[in-house]
């Protein structure tokens, strides 16, 4: 079988280097995610090239870390497997890899025995080889079969790695190799925004059409930069859309820890759920599992996880629940142990990719395996790692790089808190923290070059030369118009000044508007984009408005014979009645903005009935003329 051993390392190894608990479960999404299995070899053998490509952050290169950055002490120098016998628990060695690391002290090359019992001697088995571009990138991986008719490495499987310019993944390819053919059978496309990964598609090649089928594909959706839910879709190949396989959501608490996973099947139906737990300082120490089989959750996995004083993962054990145990409802089936040499920390040993995890402080050396098979916790394999004291293989001085900054538009840039004024040459690995600072009536665009970005704060990680333009645009400010209309007898003004001609100003100023009627007039209200019966408003402009002031006419005197004329019913509706109007001698109604509805002679009389049934409803001005030019004006309401 292809890596064996290195395939159970890259499960025991499986936590994230951002500590994120998803990743530490990577046995459990074995166990409940698996892939089909006519697509499960293909899937294994890239598996390990793509994990590796996942533990480094976009646009770094893939080296193990720069020894311009580290003083190592110690450097892995292989791994030793032991396995014990199910009955005897007799442990004896069944398999070794070994590592080696080129003159930049990359990890270029892994080379697979397998102990031969009979003959007692360690026999090849497979190598994994890893070549490199000229800016540090991992360009490809080897993968050679050992062949003993031959006695001699027979290239099998190559895997290709593309990037953008900005140096985050687009494309990996692998391809069969038979007798230095190389035909491509599986591809993986990467989409980004920012540095998250939005989108993942999984393709394999037709080689009678010579095209690639798509097959598998992955959402990803972010929340500030958190990954909050994961969509998975197969290819249907007969209607030919994407269809739903699972989905995933993710959920945090106060503090940004992951709280609880919640895992929907191809119908939407939710499956299971994961919860988690920390200690005080934040580490994972259990996850329970449950499932929703009958409409109600029902817990049936967890896993635990125990820690040393320096914070070292020393245990991680899984659980099954049996709900019908007497006493203890969790019944253990698996466990890993670590053990390390507290002389030295992690970070002082060079090791492969793969062994890189945040739970581990000090220096690895010994990882156990055991399991539950119906016997009790029996040992599986022990894996024993050795290290040899770090020699340089290259040259120790550190390479330098040089960030060149253009500044488009009215702005400043800083790096690391001091203003940028002229190139800035690094040591190889250093990282920069930039800041685009926009001046007054000015706002940050972007950065462009060999940084692409909206973002004004950026860190920069300097493995090659970096030319990068930070745009500055100047800030536009909206204007918007002020249009008022006058009805009647009077004035307005705005900000203390008469209003003669439409007003512009910037969006969001406030203007104070008064409305003053003249004499024998009353301010009635504004109407249109602003509402309101006070003489007196403030409006915000945020929008063109376009408001009318409207003013009504009144008398100063309520009639020619005080206490003798009467005008009812007022609210009217059908007629209006008019008692004592001797000495008048016409009848004028208007509606509110001045407009005469009827003009009646009413010489002569002195009770006098108006019909009102023609007239709308709304507000009527009746006004009383004498034949000596003196007039009653009174305000109607017809309902």
């Amino acid at each position: 079988m292809k890596k064996p051993l290195l395939l159970i390392l890259t499960v025991f190894i499986a936590i994230s280097v951002t500590g994120q608990p998803p990743e530490l479960l990577t046995r459990m999404d074995e166990l409940i995610k698996p892939k089909k299995p006519e697509k499960e070899g293909e899937f294994i053998s890239i598996k390990r090239t793509l994990e590796r490509l996942q533990l480094q952050s976009p646009g770094r290169p893939q080296t193990s870390r720069l020894k311009s950055q580290q003083d190592y002490k110690k450097q892995l120098d292989s791994i030793y497997v032991e396995s014990a016998g199910i009955l005897d628990q007799q442990v004896n060695l069944s398999e070794k890899v070994e590592f080696l690391y080129d003159e930049e002290d990359r990890f270029y090359k892994e080379i697979s025995y397998r102990w031969d019992q009979d003959e007692e001697e360690w026999i090849p088995d497979w190598m994994d080889e890893y070549l490199y571009n000229a800016d540090g990138f991992l360009e490809k991986e080897l993968w050679w079969e050992w062949n003993e008719g031959w006695d001699d490495w027979i290239l099998i499987e190559q895997t290709e790695i593309f990037y953008d310019n900005m140096w985050f993944i687009t494309e990996v390819i692998s391809s069969d190799v038979y007798e230095n053919v190389f035909t491509p059978y599986m591809k993986i496309e990467f989409y980004w925004e920012g540095e998250n990964i939005v989108e993942q598609i999984t393709s394999y090649y037709d080689p009678d059409n010579e095209k690639w089928d798509e097959d598998f594909r992955s959402l990803y959706t972010y929340e500030n930069g958190t990954l909050i839910e994961e969509n998975f879709y197969d290819w249907d190949y007969i209607e030919e859309i994407w269809v739903l396989n699972y989905r995933v959501t993710y959920h945090y608490d106060e503090d940004g820890n992951l709280d609880e996973t919640f895992h929907y099947d191809t119908q939407e139906d939710l499956e299971w759920k994961s919860k988690y737990y920390y200690d005080e300082k934040g580490y994972p120490v259990e996850v329970v599992y449950s499932i929703n089989e009958t409409g109600e959750w029902e817990i049936y996995y967890k896993q635990a996880f125990s820690y040393d004083d320096e914070y070292n993962l020393i245990e991680e054990s899984s659980y099954y629940f049996d709900e019908e145990a007497a006493d203890e409802q969790w019944i253990p089936f698996d466990r890993y142990e670590y053990a390390f040499d507290y002389t030295y920390k992690f970070e002082e040993t060079l090791v492969p990719y793969g062994l890189y995890r945040d739970n581990f402080k000090n220096m690895l050396v010994e990882q156990s395996h055991y399991m539950d098979i119906g016997m009790g916790m029996l040992l599986q394999h022990r894996s024993t790692l050795y290290y040899s004291d770090y020699e340089p293989s290259g040259d120790p001085d550190p390479d330098t790089y040089t960030l060149s900054i253009d500044i488009v538009g009215n702005g400043t840039v800083e790096v690391n808190g001091e203003p940028y004024t002229a190139a800035v040459t690094v040591d190889e690995g250093t990282e920069l923290n930039l800041e685009a600072i926009a001046g007054e009536g000015w706002e940050f665009e972007g950065w462009s070059g060999d940084l692409t970005s909206t973002s004004a704060t950026e860190a920069i990680t300097m493995n090659s030369n970096r030319n990068i333009t930070a745009t500055f645009t100047e800030v536009t400010v909206e204007q918007y118009t002020l249009t008022v209309t006058i009805e009647g007898n009077g004035t307005v003004e705005v900000n203390g000044e008469p209003y003669t001609e439409a007003v512009t100003v910037d969006e969001g100023t406030e203007l104070n508007l008064e409305a003053i009627a003249d004499e024998g007039w009353e301010f009635e209200g504004w109407n249109g984009d602003l509402t309101s019966t006070s003489a007196t408003e403030v409006i915000t402009m945020n929008s063109n408005m376009n408001i009318t002031a409207t003013f009504i006419l009144v008398s100063s005197a309520e009639s020619m014979f005080p206490g003798e004329l009467e005008i009812f019913p007022n609210p009217f509706s059908t007629s209006i009645t008019l008692n004592n109007i001797q000495g008048y001698s016409r009848l004028l109604i208007t509606n509110i903005i001045g407009k005469t509805v009827r003009d009646i002679q009413i010489t002569g009389y002195e009770t006098t009935t108006i019909p009102t049934d023609d007239l709308n409803n709304g507000i009527y001005l009746l006004i009383l003329q004498a034949e000596d030019g003196e007039r009653v004006v009174r305000k109607m309401v017809k309902d």
